[in-house]
């Protein structure tokens, strides 16, 4: 198992994700993201999230999009518009991706994203198509 220290778990998190660990990668960028074991890095966590969602695993692409859309850059200035844009839009992406898989969680963040055009068009017919392959509890 994984040691209990935070700190440690963090490295082990580390060795596997380098080592090419998908879950690790997640699990390494849900500790930066939270400062668990270590400083609270949001950037670290973005890589992180990014080298697990590259290898097509689901979690970790949805994991950056939540990861995205919580940390759009502030600012009503050009500069600060366009890298808002190109964060909903990588966000849609990745979410895309993983709803595409038949992840829940993705696919109704997915149909929120239309529902609101984050990132995507505003579509309120692939909206309720998205939503409605949500299993209901």
């Amino acid at each position: 198992g994984l040691p209990a220290d935070p700190s440690k778990a963090r490295l082990a998190f580390e060795d596997a994700a380098q080592a090419g660990d998908p879950l690790a990668a997640l699990n390494l960028g849900r500790m930066q993201a939270d400062g668990l074991g270590g400083a609270k890095d949001a950037a670290a966590a973005k890589l992180s999230y990014a080298k697990a969602a590259d290898q097509g695993f689901a979690p970790a692409q949805y994991a950056l999009a939540v990861l995205l859309l919580s940390d759009l850059p502030a600012g009503a200035d050009e500069a600060a518009m366009s890298a808002r844009t190109q964060a909903e839009t990588l966000a849609a992406l990745r979410v895309q991706q993983a709803a595409a898989q038949g992840y829940p969680p993705a696919q109704e963040l997915l149909g929120a994203l239309y529902l609101n055009g984050i990132g995507v068009a505003q579509d309120t017919s692939l909206a309720r198509a998205w939503l409605s392959r949500v299993p209901q509890p």
